[in-house]
């Protein structure tokens, strides 16, 4: 039905040319340039980070100091697993703000802003879920295990 004559010689195998690479970069490669600009976006993309980190802190103590028992306190914080991930969502929200505004040419940022951004939100929210989040899961595990093969205490009755 339908046909094509392909002369296979004619087909010519794709050819990759690492210097015209390497020197495409050179020249226009990518400026990672510390201007002030760049420094006041970078900073406000570290202290948005910083302050979810400390929310993330503060929401892990308020766990630690509630009154119940250790298996609630081990399902409210894996409640919290979203806040714990805020970190990641914004430091992303962030990144795809600066290339949006960087094409758009309202701000004069360096490129390095927005992967700073994703890289911030990963940091912390790296440091928060295996610094503090773990270890005090690894606690709350622990105590669980305890108190359900505790022996029980027999009542006495006054």
């Amino acid at each position: 039905m339908f046909k094509a004559d392909i002369d296979p010689k004619a087909a010519q195998a794709p050819v990759f040319s690492l210097s015209k690479i390497v020197n495409s970069v050179k020249d226009e490669g990518m400026k990672f340039e510390m201007d002030s600009t760049t420094t006041m976006v970078l900073a406000i993309f570290f202290l948005h980070q910083f302050i979810i980190y400390v929310i993330g802190l503060i929401r892990i103590s308020s766990i630690k100091r509630s009154g119940v028992s250790a298996k609630v306190k081990l399902d409210l914080l894996n409640n919290e697993s979203d806040l714990f991930d805020m970190g990641l969502y914004v430091g992303l929200w962030g990144t795809v703000l600066s290339l949006v505004m960087l094409s758009l040419g309202i701000v004069e940022a360096s490129l390095m802003t927005a992967y700073m951004s994703t890289l911030f939100g990963i940091l912390f929210t790296a440091i928060l879920k295996i610094v503090n989040v773990r270890s005090f899961r690894r606690k709350l595990i622990i105590e669980c295990s305890r108190q359900d093969t505790a022996p029980a205490r027999p009542h006495l009755d006054s």
